[in-house]
């Protein structure tokens, strides 16, 4: 048996369609009735932080790359 990835494993911050749907969330509060199946991921109880500080990270190297 596949041991499922939980939420912010799975989410990818690199992922133009992971974005746009976390836009949505922030702009209607909840997220895209088709972007997260259940059956494939186990969503944390910290999900909000764990993926706001995986999406900070993200841009932090980028401004450092010269984005």
């Amino acid at each position: 048996m596949t041991k499922k990835k939980t939420f912010t494993e799975w989410f990818d911050p690199h992922n133009i369609e992971h974005i746009k749907a976390y836009r949505h969330l922030q702009q209607e509060g909840a997220w895209p009735s088709t972007f997260i199946k259940p059956s494939a991921v186990l969503l944390e109880n910290n999900w909000q932080i764990l993926l706001a500080f995986k999406l900070s990270n993200e841009w932090v190297k980028y401004k450092l790359k010269g984005g």
